[in-house]
């Protein structure tokens, strides 16, 4: 979100996932925030697939409510170390950190791996219930399998609502 004074409470999205025939496989429905400023993800665990292979997904929006918001969320929250392990199975190590004055809760913390393309090849998200000033917090990713490619490049997002008390 490029917006520098808007964001949005509840933005309502659909996804359908589809085999290469052209087939539906699955369509699941959710609602997300998005703050000023913000990149975001889009996540859904465990989507069943049966044992049909996804080759493509369409994502739809309802027409969003945005909501004025007078200032933007601080950058509190940051990471402050990165590290990807492959073996025994891959994993993902991150240091989140908060710099402000007050505890934060309800952190949304999503680690994205990618290829050399820049093409996701495994998500996985936590809640953090709370984070105190000053403080470092390991998180740890886990995926069950292997990837068919390597692993260039780790991201975790680290998300705090910013928009709920706005819009009420």
């Amino acid at each position: 979100n490029p917006n520098g004074a808007s964001g949005l409470a509840g933005l309502s999205y659909r996804f359908k996932v589809y085999d290469r025939a052209g087939v539906l496989i699955v369509e699941k429905r959710g609602v997300t925030y998005i703050n000023v400023r913000e990149r975001a993800v889009l996540y859904e665990p465990t989507v069943p697939m049966g044992s049909r292979t996804p080759a493509r997904t369409i994502v739809e929006f309802v027409p969003p409510k945005w909501v004025h918001v007078s200032t933007s969320s601080p950058k509190t929250l940051g990471v402050d170390f990165l590290r990807y392990f492959s073996a025994p199975g891959p994993r993902l190590e991150a240091d989140i950190s908060h710099r402000e004055v007050f505890p934060v809760e309800e952190i949304e913390a999503t680690a994205l791996l990618l290829d050399s393309d820049g093409n996701v090849l495994g998500v996985s998200r936590t809640v953090v219930d709370s984070l105190r000033p000053g403080l470092v917090r390991r998180l740890v990713f886990t995926w069950p399998d292997a990837f068919e490619s390597p692993v260039a490049h780790q991201e975790v997002f680290l998300r705090l609502n910013g928009v709920s008390s706005a819009a009420d």
